[in-house]
């Protein structure tokens, strides 16, 4: 499989990816990154949050859009701490909250099934506050999902509107640094290191361990002036902006916030994302 120079503008220029020489018509040898960053298998979310959020406004948000996901027999949890980790006996039920104070170098992951792996039916959720994250960082807060593609226009558009509702309301509060909404092939966990794009990123630019590379880019100075890859929905921090062309292209929206500014591909979900080169080109300043 080949792929037009014009096809993925990853490839055209900027540092740290390479330029391609004059004349060459196609770029191989990144076909996997390739088919997950234009995948459209899974919906997925990040936020990220820094030590300014106020926790209780966060929780009170998660915990609205885990209630609406929640089946009747409610959200399995794990939790870890450290080397740690079990399955709690009492499940996420539509009554339960999001007890974010309790996250100081934790995770927790909920799923409605045990394998805690997104399969159709079966949305993960992740909450992450990091336990290698640096003094000044005061323990940065991150929320990930992901959906495997339902296959149908109406829950498409469903789970679409849940979780585009909860990223407008979080962007609204102080201390949210990164939120991207998109669509990708390979499932993603609380395991999973870098996005597709970010991994096509560190990989183009030789660089030997891409999941470190991922891991460095996530820390929050960075994301304050920075995106983690194009999407469907992203938000672009206020200390990034600046960086961007004034004349916005053609096939995107953008909604100022109090955290900076989201642009959406002109598309009705993630799923049916298929013309992302504008979003590409305009965001590249802040990928790199």
């Amino acid at each position: 499989m080949e792929h037009r120079a014009d096809e993925l503008f990853v490839f055209r220029s900027g540092a740290p990816l390479p330029v391609l020489p004059e004349g060459s018509p196609t770029w191989t040898g990144f076909e996997p990154e390739v088919a997950a960053y234009r995948g459209r298998q899974h919906v997925v979310l990040e936020l990220a949050f820094d030590d300014r959020a106020n926790l209780e406004s966060v929780a009170e948000r998660l915990s609205a859009l885990l209630h609406a996901f929640c089946p009747t027999n409610g959200l399995a949890v794990r939790a870890a701490r450290g080397a740690k980790r079990e399955v709690l006996a009492a499940p996420f039920t539509r009554t339960s909250s999001v007890r974010l104070q309790r996250m100081r170098g934790g995770s927790i992951e909920l799923s409605s099934t045990p394998r805690f792996v997104p399969v159709h039916g079966a949305p993960l959720f992740w909450i992450e506050s990091p336990a290698n994250a640096s003094e000044e960082d005061e323990r940065p807060l991150r929320f990930g999902a992901c959906i495997a593609r339902p296959g149908a226009d109406a829950p498409e558009e469903a789970i679409t509107q849940a979780l585009r509702t909860l990223v407008e309301a979080c962007v609204d509060l102080e201390g949210c640094v990164s939120g991207i909404l998109t669509a990708q092939g390979p499932e993603r966990t609380l395991a999973s290191h870098a996005l597709p794009y970010e991994a096509l990123v560190a990989n183009v630019a030789n660089v030997a361990d891409a999941a470190e590379a991922s891991h460095l880019r996530a820390q929050t100075p960075w994301l304050r002036s920075h995106v983690r890859s194009p999407g469907w929905l992203v938000l672009v921090p206020t200390a990034g902006a600046r960086r961007l062309s004034k004349k916005i292209p053609d096939g995107l929206t953008v909604e100022r916030t109090r955290s900076g500014t989201l642009v959406q591909l002109d598309a009705p979900t993630p799923f049916a994302m298929t013309k992302t080169e504008s979003m590409e080109r305009w965001l590249q300043p802040l990928l790199a």
